[in-house]
């Protein structure tokens, strides 16, 4: 472990929980740690990421330490051809979004007081850091109609490329 990492971890202060609290610079860390690895195409390692302070810090501990010994034990893959990174691509609203930086839909009811109708929109990504990849991308409807039909066609694409909603 980094000593530096270390000594934190030693001068934690705190009674011992299941997951420990993160400041808001760590979550984008973690962001961050998590499309490095979507990039490299690490997904197993990736879903371990996902998951952390999800469940218990002890468990995703355990599933690194885990994952990490059994790399050298895996075998390599064969078929080079398949090893070549792709990037999957999902069009939304006639643009083309890299499937891998798509972090969150949400519904938003809004009312256009300059049009005196409401609004009901989309919001990709919402985020209050802006230089995160498609921050607060937002797509705008007439209709409540238009906007479900809107998100059930964008679930059902990216559930082509492994993107689960449960």
């Amino acid at each position: 472990m980094l000593d530096h990492l270390k000594k934190i971890g030693e001068n934690y202060k705190g009674k011992v929980i299941k997951t420990t609290p993160i400041c808001n610079l760590d979550t984008e860390i973690i962001f961050e740690i998590f499309v490095a690895l979507g990039k490299l195409h690490v997904d197993d390692l990736r879903e371990i990421v996902a998951k952390w302070k999800l469940i218990p810090d002890e468990d995703v501990r355990d599933m690194l330490l885990d994952w990490n010994t059994q790399f050298i034990k895996r075998p390599l893959k064969e078929d080079k051809e398949s090893d070549k990174p792709t990037r999957k691509f999902a069009n939304i609203n006639g643009n083309n979004y890299l499937v891998y930086l798509i972090t969150s839909f949400e519904q938003e009811d809004n009312y256009n007081f300059k049009k005196g109708e409401y609004e009901y929109r989309v919001i990709m990504n919402r985020s209050d850091n802006q230089m995160k990849e498609y921050a607060n991308t937002v797509f705008t409807f007439e209709s409540k109609e238009e906007r479900d039909e809107f998100i059930l066609d964008t679930q059902a694409q990216l559930s082509q490329f492994g993107v689960d909603f449960v």
